[in-house]
């Protein structure tokens, strides 16, 4: 459901700016750390090519770029060593580039914080998978195909799970956002803030509600042998918290490594915003919020670069937030 901020800010333009058909379309968020990459998505549609789309100056539509075309914008060595990964995966999802990304930063392409964090987070996802792997063993043929499928999860997405980490940091994020919505002077810095934040809330909703329908799901095969069916809805069901958390990692990160820039913080995050595609509506309804969200963004004109910061500070803090959004 709508907020009263999005209804107030749906007034403003008549016209919407195109929304995309489904999670494909719109691709994956990439932590890459070259500067003009940092809000690329990657996506493959049928028949196509990898290719990379990238948020505009103006805050509608999208620039959609091959990397030969991205060879251009001089990308890092974390980059050119994750590419060759991210256009060989089967599969594009919030997971596989996830995966291929921890393997780059394992390397130390991105500084050693980051190969910290990656190792670690590398080891405790398979732990995780173990540990489910041992508890459906005794239910279901399946368990390696379940233990996959709720490595983010877990079976009821609880307090010690990587989806249960974004979600906070996602909370925390919205916290800190609302409270710069009361607390801006400039009326610009007001609305961005209001806008990010009911941006936050509405994936956190969209998301709780997955994991809900998720945790329903997996309850009977934890007990009594289940028919391939009932498998198949819970791997359907598990990657959607994914899909509807993914790039807002970068926001949660950003505000956790400056939390005193907040409102500059806000408008560079507003203009790469996630914002949930039709296909959503499918999983949860957000009753027009989502298009209250781009009408916003739009009006607000974000710009792509924070003009006053050299190439290798944007550098060093793309490769900080890889340590933090591991």
């Amino acid at each position: 459901m709508a907020t009263p901020d999005l209804q107030q800010l749906d007034v403003f333009v008549a016209t919407l700016p195109e929304r995309a058909r489904s999670f494909a379309e719109c691709g994956v968020a990439v932590p890459f750390t070259t500067p003009m990459l940092a809000a690329a998505r990657l996506r493959r549609l049928p028949g196509k090519a990898p290719e990379l789309v990238l948020p505009p100056l103006g805050g509608r539509g999208s620039y959609v770029l091959g990397w030969d075309s991205c060879l251009g914008l001089s990308p890092t060595l974390h980059d050119r060593a994750l590419w060759p990964r991210l256009a060989s995966l089967p599969v594009l999802t919030p997971a596989t580039i996830r995966a291929a990304a921890r393997e780059v930063a394992a390397q130390g392409l991105a500084g050693r914080a980051a190969q910290a964090a990656a190792l670690a987070a590398r080891q405790a996802q398979a732990t995780l998978r173990a540990g489910l792997e041992a508890r459906f063993a005794a239910a279901t043929s399946p368990a390696e195909a379940l233990a996959e499928a709720l490595a983010e999860t877990g079976p009821d997405g609880g307090p010690s799970t990587p989806v249960a980490a974004r979600l906070d940091a996602l909370s925390a994020f919205a916290e800190a956002a609302t409270a710069q919505a009361l607390a801006a002077s400039e009326p610009t810095d007001r609305e961005t803030a209001r806008l990010v934040a009911s941006a936050a809330q509405l994936a956190l909703a969209a998301a709780r509600a997955s994991l809900a329908a998720l945790r329903q799901a997996v309850e009977p095969l934890q007990a009594t042998p289940s028919d391939p069916a009932a498998v198949a809805r819970v791997v359907l069901l598990a990657a959607r918290p994914d899909w509807l958390l993914d790039g807002w990692w970068r926001p949660a990160a950003l505000a956790r490594l400056a939390p005193g820039s907040l409102a500059a913080l806000l408008r560079e995050v507003l203009l790469a915003l996630p914002v949930a595609p039709f296909e959503a509506e499918e999983w949860w309804s957000s009753a027009g919020g989502w298009d209250a969200i781009l009408r916003g963004r739009a009006r607000l004109a974000p710009r792509a670069l924070r003009g006053g910061e050299a190439r290798v500070e944007m550098v060093a803090r793309l490769e900080a937030m890889r340590a933090v959004a591991a």
